[in-house]
């Protein structure tokens, strides 16, 4: 059984989702966590700063041609 990380956050931002994502499999589990995190946002002030600061792309360390990155905009759009 794997110890619990208790200084593990979610993702406040497509731009953490995006630096901390190291293949695929944790893409979509840090785009699950900022959905989760995304249901405490009460305005569209606050979650417009969620967005505001563009992602770097995932597309130049995951061989997924683009797709992580083509679903985050999408997303977010």
């Amino acid at each position: 059984m794997k110890p619990i990380n208790k200084a593990w956050q979610r993702p406040k931002t497509t731009a953490e989702i995006a630096a901390t994502t190291t293949d695929v499999e944790s893409f979509g589990m840090h785009v699950r966590d900022w959905q989760h995190e995304l249901r405490n946002v009460s305005s569209r002030r606050e979650f417009s700063a969620r967005i505001k600061e563009a992602p770097p792309l995932t597309a130049e360390t995951l061989d997924d041609h683009g797709q992580c990155d083509a679903y985050l905009a999408a997303y977010v759009e």
